[in-house]
């Protein structure tokens, strides 16, 4: 593979497994045969004297031997490495597409809860809105009928800076709400 990712085998790759898995039983068949054509040489024709010290003959016997089964070996390992790189390319894929399906649902699920409580705090809201306004009434009605005294003015002014902050603060509140569910919006897109 040319990068380091693994990814899904197209057909010539899975083509070029099945023709090196066919390779392989062959020179495995040849392997078998040449070595119990050997080893039925070897104890026709080799004596005890000759297998404890072999000659030329014996000794490139054996390291042919030894040479093929390191090829074959390293054949097996090649083949190997190959078979596991396609699998882990496949359950990777298979698991990155779970994983973004199960992160889609989430997010549905996230963005349906947070719009309803912030549909439920917006009304709540409202709702103390509505409330102090009947209290302002009572207040209202309060300074009109001591307007004349000194410190009515006061009062007056007092209540309206009240208000402001109450009115204010109601506001942060709403936006602060706004401000997490942005936040937490924001990390899911990092």
């Amino acid at each position: 593979m040319s990068n380091n990712s693994p990814s899904v085998p197209n057909q010539q790759q899975l083509t070029q497994v099945r023709a090196s898995m066919e390779l392989e039983d062959v020179l495995k068949s040849n392997h078998e045969q040449i070595s119990q054509q050997i080893q039925e040489f070897m104890r026709r024709e080799v004596g005890l004297i000759e297998r404890l010290f072999p000659g030329k003959m014996q000794r490139l016997v054996k390291e042919t031997q030894l040479l093929n089964a390191k090829t074959e070996l390293e054949f097996r390992h090649k083949l190997l490495e190959l078979h596991v790189e396609f699998n882990l390319a496949a359950l990777n894929e298979k698991y990155e597409t779970y994983l973004k399906v199960i992160k889609v649902e989430f997010r549905q699920q996230f963005i349906a809860f947070v719009t309803q409580r912030q549909q439920q705090l917006r009304r709540e809201i409202d709702e103390r809105r509505k409330d102090y306004l009947g209290d302002d009434t009572e207040r209202w009605n309060f300074y009109q009928e001591h307007q004349n005294l000194p410190s009515a003015q006061l009062y007056w002014n007092s209540i309206q800076e009240e208000t402001m902050n109450y009115f204010t603060w109601l506001n942060r509140l709403l936006n602060d709400f706004q401000n997490i569910i942005d936040e937490k919006i924001k990390s899911y897109r990092d």
